[in-house]
């Protein structure tokens, strides 16, 4: 999950944002599913997960 977690975060951001929303706020859910998936996984400590955004 260590290496999933930012390729499915880079897939994400390659794709155009949905209608409705930034292109910033597509970053920003990005940025959350990369977050979200380390913490569930616990690949990387918490602390240095919460140094991401």
């Amino acid at each position: 999950m260590l290496l999933a977690a930012p390729a499915i975060a880079v897939g994400m951001l390659l794709m155009p944002a949905p209608s409705g929303l930034s292109a910033e706020g597509w970053t920003v859910a990005a940025v959350c599913v990369l977050m979200g998936l380390w913490w569930i996984s616990e690949a990387v400590p918490l602390a240095a997960t919460a140094l991401i955004p």
